[in-house]
């Protein structure tokens, strides 16, 4: 027997951004409805950087540990149990997901489990597993928060039980001796460090001519120079062309680098390319909207669709895939709706990852400012400078602060070193308020912290 709903609001999947829309529209007076076929979290909370986070952590408490003689504290038979140090990354997933479930529950908001589909401009139907159909849900607006999912690479071979993408990463549970990583981006390079803390052998094949754009030159050679003390190799221009077995059960990655054909045999690839939106079978065709490059859906700076009342978030959207980006769409798309006039301002996107160090960026930084001819000073603070920072005993790094000239605002700016996801919100308030260096200056930092690392980048410029 199907049931009847009615709501204000119906979002169709509770990844970050549907998640968050929901929160976001319950607080505001609107009946919501969350239709989710899996688990609520989406790929980031459990199949992405909420695990890989948790393994990052790991991998950095496992290095701290191995130094502390240093301090004088002597840890004695240190060994690494990777089973259990994976089934954390599952452990923490999960609670994390039930926060999200409690959230729903403590805002009122309907759950139903299932496939959402769209029959009309203001209908959804659910599916169960079984394509039975469960509930049709009346709606006033729709909010598309579907996701994406690995795509399928035109790669010979990748079908290979050798081969795991970055969302079936986390049910390894024997440590490999050596993981090929097909993707120098950031969860790419963020895998490759975490498993080369571990003393897996690490190669990294990057079809572009460099990893981890957009992070400026100087930031790229430090995260290069540590990988090559972490033993690991980094191959760009590699385009690779074919994948196969080799008799003892290995992956085998051929691969083409500047005309020259080679050869790379791991036990493990990890595919950490290629995304595509979840946006087939959800009724696109029944309300007249078609989808672009990835499979994604075409949106304003109001998130909305050429189909009035319907709205489109996160991966299912056209624009940058981030979980971070996906929240901050969700609240945007649901002022909208609330009659609260609201844009997607994509000027002030923080972008953060870990590749040896904390790395954290926002506004323009130095390289693309020049590129584009902008009058600017940079002002540089190195963490081998900062009391904390030799206190923690975590010296490589650096602060880094981009003034426009014209104004003397504060446009970008990057941290690569310890703390950095913490300290980026001051640099991203900064930016996002169009503070003055000046304003900056005058900001007195406590002492001793690594904040002060911001202030005295910023103490630059006053010497002009």
């Amino acid at each position: 027997m199907a049931y009847k709903l009615k709501a204000d609001i119906t979002i169709i999947g509770g990844g970050a951004g549907g998640y968050m829309a929901a929160v976001q529209a319950a607080k505001m007076g609107a009946k919501v409805v969350v239709v989710e076929k899996d688990k609520l979290g989406g790929t980031c909370f459990n199949r992405g950087g909420v695990p890989a986070k948790t393994l990052v952590h790991s991998a950095q408490t496992y290095q701290y540990i191995k130094r502390m003689d240093k301090i004088g504290i002597y840890a004695d038979n240190l060994a690494v149990d990777f089973k259990k140090v994976m089934q954390r990354t599952n452990d923490v997933a999960e609670e994390t997901v039930a926060q999200i479930y409690d959230l729903m529950i403590q805002h009122h908001i309907m759950v139903i489990e299932g496939k959402g589909i769209i029959q009309d401009r203001q209908t959804v139907i659910v599916e169960d597993e079984g394509g039975n159909q469960k509930t049709t849900i009346q709606t006033t607006h729709i909010i598309i928060a579907t996701g994406s999912q690995p795509m399928a690479l035109p790669i010979e071979g990748l079908d290979s039980e050798a081969v795991v993408n970055s969302e079936e990463f986390f049910s390894i549970r024997q440590k490999p001796e050596h993981m090929i990583v097909l993707g120098g981006g950031f969860g790419g390079m963020e895998y490759a460090f975490a498993l080369a803390e571990f003393g897996v052998r690490i190669s990294v094949l990057e079809a572009g001519n460099r990893i981890m754009n957009p992070i400026d030159e100087d930031m790229l050679n430090l995260v290069k120079e540590m990988g090559q003390e972490k033993g690991i190799q980094i191959y760009e221009n590699a385009k690779t062309t074919r994948v196969r077995n080799d008799d003892f059960g290995h992956v085998v990655v051929e691969f083409e680098q500047n005309g020259k054909n080679s050869v790379l045999t791991g036990e493990k690839l990890l595919v950490a390319i290629g995304r595509e939106a979840v946006t087939d079978d959800i009724g696109l065709e029944n309300i007249g909207i078609e989808t672009v490059r990835k499979k994604a859906i075409p949106v304003n700076k109001k998130m909305q669709t050429e189909i009035e009342g319907i709205y489109a978030i996160g991966d299912a959207a056209v624009g940058i895939w981030t979980g971070t980006v996906a929240m901050r769409q969700g609240v945007v798309a649901v002022r909208n709706i609330m009659e609260q006039p609201c844009e997607m301002d994509e000027s002030v996107l923080p972008g953060a990852t870990y590749a040896g160090l904390e790395i954290c960026f926002v506004g323009i930084m130095e390289d693309q400012a020049r590129q584009k001819g902008l009058d600017i000073t940079v002002g540089k603070f190195p963490f081998a400078h900062n009391a904390k920072a030799v206190v923690l005993d975590e010296r490589r790094g650096f602060v880094k602060i981009v003034k426009d000239n014209g104004t003397g605002k504060i446009i970008g700016a990057s941290v690569m070193g310890p703390r950095a996801a913490a300290l980026i919100g001051e640099l991203m308030l900064a930016v996002k308020n169009e503070i003055t260096c000046q304003q900056l200056i005058d900001t007195i930092h406590v002492h001793p912290t690594t904040t002060e690392a911001i202030q005295e980048a910023v103490n630059i410029f006053e010497k002009e």
